[in-house]
């Protein structure tokens, strides 16, 4: 029975294979409505193609079964790409409504995120024409055979979010950027040891990622199973991107104050040959931020090659390399004394040049093979390779047996010694401190070259004894130097046109050795390699004080590791597989997963605190997880439709939370298991040619997660690692997006989102620091139940409202409200050790165990542009098409200085006086009114 099923089967499949369909569709001008009839209309990678006829429509016939990118292209107007799926005799694309080519603001969108300290959350999708189809239209094409889809058009919300709220460092859900999966040209792009997206390695690089297939939340993907926010899939092969030379200028006021961009790409040649290059330079002698500088170069290069109509064979590699000047968050009492909410210590002038002590140099290039094979109309496999390999250095000042050089360290502060010493003058207090507000560079220098000290059994050789000329203060580099092999194939077939199946495999290799680097001595000759603080814990070791016991009273020079150096190493493979059902009324989806991870930490030194699990290769841990989901969708006519997807699924922890204090030892956290998350989503989607509406509501619990944060603690002189287990989480709320055509070019479009984010148990805490062998604490109670989740507004609202001229030239301007902002919260601060001694109802028992809610604020956005068609008054440019563009972003255009974007209670604390304000919350404000001017040059 089972081999005559098969044999039917594979007969209704051939049947099938071989059909063909013609696709119609009708191009207009998005602001007008006036048909185009000079548009060319073909399905990417093939020779099908067609021209718009007087009436605006065309058709494409005789196209094999199959999924396609169909991209429309007029001279006065942008580019347009969408999928398509041909399953049927006769398809109906859709009304296009091209909007006039907006390079300089469409930039923007990739550009502002990547601006944003967190580059993680940089934003990945832009502004893009909306394809839709009205009941005219479908009279003047033909009956449509089945209702549209819910995803047909873009997503006001998701773009919204992208372009606009990340100058709020808006998180959509809540969620961490790790559970949104995100591919380019197929190779799993997010970091193995924190889940996060590796979007620094193609920063700048906006001309090449328009691109791209999103998915949101928990619906169906195509390209991954997804995670919990979704998943993005950009695709940067020269087959794909537009044909025609790009160039742009920009002048700003942001991290850059300078860019530079220039983009080459063929096409598809009649050769089967595509080639793109693309190059960006981003610079600025000083940022927004007093003392930040940046200097970034980035590059794309891609070649494809088509054999036949089946098979693509695609080559890429890019990279961004950057180096930027970092301000650190800081408290109120630092910001008022300096007088700006946007005052930096980490810098300081060094014979009469500013310099910052925190500069980061980031470069990973990656390198890309792909291959795509049409097997057959309706089945595609595509195959990715991909391997990185490069450092992030991020850079810092080392101090031994001297002052700390940090102008704002509690014992520096007014504040702290009005108290400390009560008879002293606050006044002569506070003016000392603001005339030592920076980083003294000459100090250190002055310091070092008048420093020595006597050195016995140096390098471990018995009398060996020298005094040397020591440096108290150097500059040094955190290096993670990383290597990077990812594995991606998937499946896509269509068995009929009501079941589509995707299935894929997924293999993932990561191995990193993190360390210090000396970087600068700062005029002293060597620096010793040892922990001057742990022989205070154990008189008469000084074996405890090595940093290395292999290398025994190490002196450091410029180049040289020192302090910590291990490997972590990670091995992931995923097999996952989804089938979807299309009836008239009914959409649906099952998807499962099944992913396999072991990792273990590699140590390089054998630390004197630590010299048995310090030095060598750890234990392995193991995870085997699973994941489920599926979704519906019930269309209750072409305008109405109703959602649900559900998924639970279990998660490996990440391993920069696995281990307890990777830098000295392979301790693994208490009790290491994975995490447990479940989510749903529901929704209501209205749409028509002219009105947008998506009403949706979510709630996802995230249980048995693991948490490791590390700081400096200066009370103990020494590294502190806080190890949360066991936590648990909850994100709920509702999302809301609409949009509207108002009349003759004008729209106007609603954004809001409200959420409740909170802990929903009280974890364990295990606490351990880098001068002893001991903990400090064993499984403590963290009471942190129903406190919120910091790192971004809970409650987002914005009003868009646009004009698009026929003219070419377009306003765009955004009302944005944020709310619902907490702190992140300091664990050890509500434990019983913290306020044992302190009375519920005074102040201070108030101070330790309150959470901050920041300010709401209010923000206004700007985008302008205008396009201008050159052929139409240069007659005689004939070859190619002209185009010339100018843009301008506007940010914050309120000039609102005191819009607190991110704020987090200190990790140390005192727990003597229990006094919070020694170690009071810091935080870190928007920039002001910020501008990006755009000058495009385009050729096609």
């Amino acid at each position: 029975m089972n081999k005559f099923l098969s044999i039917l089967f594979c007969f209704l499949s051939t049947v099938s294979f071989a059909q063909t369909a013609a696709v119609r569709g009708l191009v207009k001008d998005g602001l007008s409505q006036k048909v185009l009839d000079s548009a060319t209309v073909g399905l990417v990678g093939t020779d099908y193609k067609a021209q718009t006829n007087a009436d605006g429509v065309f058709v494409i016939t005789g196209v094999p079964y199959g999924r396609y990118t169909i991209e429309v292209k007029e001279a006065n107007h942008a580019t347009y790409t969408q999928l398509i799926d041909v399953n049927q005799p006769e398809v109906v694309a859709g009304s296009f409504g091209l909007d006039a080519p907006k390079p300089a603001a469409a930039e923007e969108v990739a550009e502002k995120a990547t601006e944003r300290e967190d580059a993680q959350e940089k934003a990945l999708v832009d502004v893009a024409p909306t394809v839709t189809l009205s009941e005219e239209d479908a009279k003047d094409l033909g009956d449509q055979s089945a209702i549209g889809s819910i995803g047909a058009s873009r997503d006001v919300f998701v773009s919204t979010t992208a372009i606009v709220m990340s100058e709020a460092r808006f998180r959509v859900r809540g969620y961490n950027p790790g559970q949104t999966e995100v591919f380019m040209n197929g190779v799993p792009m997010n970091d193995l040891g924190t889940g996060n997206a590796l979007t620094s390695s193609w920063g700048g690089l906006n001309n090449v990622l328009h691109n791209r297939d999103i998915t949101i939340g928990l619906n169906a993907s195509e390209n991954s199973f997804g995670g919990v926010g979704g998943s993005y899939s950009l695709d940067t092969r020269a087959s794909s991107q537009r044909q025609g030379l790009t160039v742009s200028y920009s002048r700003g006021n942001r991290n850059f104050s300078n860019r530079l961009m220039g983009t080459y790409s063929t096409g598809v040649l009649k050769s089967g040959w595509a080639v793109t290059a693309s190059f960006t330079r981003r610079w600025a002698i000083e940022g927004y931020v007093p003392g930040s500088t940046y200097d970034g170069y980035s590059y794309h290069f891609s070649v494809d090659k088509h054999f036949g109509a089946k098979h693509i064979l695609s080559f890429t590699t890019f990279g961004a390399s950057t180096r930027d000047g970092v301000a650190e968050a800081e408290t109120k009492e630092a910001y008022s004394l300096a007088g700006s909410n946007y005052y930096n210590y980490a810098w300081g002038y060094q014979n009469g040049v500013k310099r910052n002590a925190f500069v980061r140099n980031t470069f990973q290039p990656e390198f890309i093979l792909n291959h795509e094979w049409k097997i057959k109309a309706k089945s595609k496999l595509v195959t990715a390779a991909g391997f990185s390999f490069g450092k992030n250095e991020q850079s810092g000042i080392a101090y031994n047996n001297a002052p700390n050089p940090n102008p704002t360290y509690y014992k520096n502060m007014p504040g702290y010694n009005i108290v400390a010493n009560p008879g002293a003058n606050l006044q002569d207090l506070q003016q000392g401190w603001i005339n030592h507000d920076q980083i003294d560079w000459a100090n250190f220098y002055d310091v070092n070259r008048n420093s020595s000290q006597l050195i016995n059994n140096i390098d471990g050789i018995s009398g060996n004894n020298q005094t040397v000329n020591i440096s108290r203060y150097a500059l040094y580099n955190r290096v993670s130097d990383v290597k990077r092999f990812n594995f991606n194939t998937t499946y896509n077939t269509e068995f009929n046109k009501y079941v589509t199946f995707t299935a894929g495999l997924k293999y993932q290799f990561a191995r990193t050795e993190n360390y210090w680097q000396m970087a600068d001595l700062l005029g002293g000759k060597k620096w010793w390699d040892v922990n001057q603080y742990a022989p205070l814990s154990y008189p008469g070791n000084d074996s405890v004080a090595q940093s290395d016991l292999n290398h025994f009273q190490r002196l450091v020079n410029v180049g040289d590791k020192f302090d910590n150096d291990y490997v972590t190493v990670e091995h992931r493979a995923t097999a996952w597989a989804q089938s979807q059902f299309h009836f008239k009324h009914l959409e649906a989806f099952v998807a499962a997963q099944l992913k396999y991870t072991a990792f273990w930490r590699d140590g390089l030194y054998r630390t004197g605190l630590f010299p048995n699990n310090s030095f060598g290769k750890s234990t392995t841990q193991n995870f085997i997880n699973y994941a489920v989901k599926g979704g519906l969708v019930y269309k209750i006519n072409n305008q109405h439709f109703l959602y649900a997807n559900g998924a639970c699924l279990t998660q490996a922890p990440n391993i920069i939370d696995a281990y307890v204090s990777a830098s000295t030892r392979d301790q693994v956290a208490p009790g290491l298991s994975n995490e447990q998350v479940f989510s749903g989503e529901a929704g209501y989607v209205f749409k028509t040619p002219n009105i947008k509406l998506r009403a949706s509501f979510f709630v996802s619990q995230f249980n048995n997660q693991t948490q490791t944060t590390s700081y400096f603690d200066y009370d103990l002189s020494t590294f502190v690692n806080n190890t949360l287990t066991g936590m648990n989480s909850r994100h709920l709320g509702g999302e809301l997006a609409f949009e509207a055509k108002v009349y003759k070019g004008f729209s106007v479009s609603a954004v809001g989102t409200l959420g409740k984010y909170i802990y929903t148990n009280r974890p364990s805490a295990t606490v351990t620091d880098d001068n002893t062998a001991g903990a400090l604490f064993t499984n403590e109670t963290i009471y942190i139940k129903n406190y919120n989740l910091g790192g971004g507004p809970q409650l987002a609202t914005s009003l868009g409202l646009s004009y698009h001229s026929p003219q070419y030239w377009f306003v765009d301007l955004y009302l944005n409200y944020y709310g619902m902002n907490w702190v992140t919260i300091n664990p050890q601060r509500r434990t019983v050790e913290a306020i044992s001694t302190l009375d519920p109802s005074s102040a201070t028992y108030q101070q330790v165990i309150a959470q901050e809610k920041l300010p709401d604020a209010f923000t206004m956005d700007l985008f302008a542009g205008y396009n201008w068609f050159m052929n139409k008054q240069f007659h005689k440019m004939k070859k190619y098409k002209y185009y010339l563009a100018i843009g301008l972003n506007v940010s914050n255009m309120t000039n609102n200085r005191n819009f607190i974007t991110r704020g987090y209670e200190q990790l140390s604390f005192d727990d003597k006086t229990k006094v919070v304000a020694y170690h009071a919350n810091k935080y870190v404000y928007s920039y002001g009114t910020n501008y990006l001017l755009t000058l495009t040059f385009k050729m096609n």
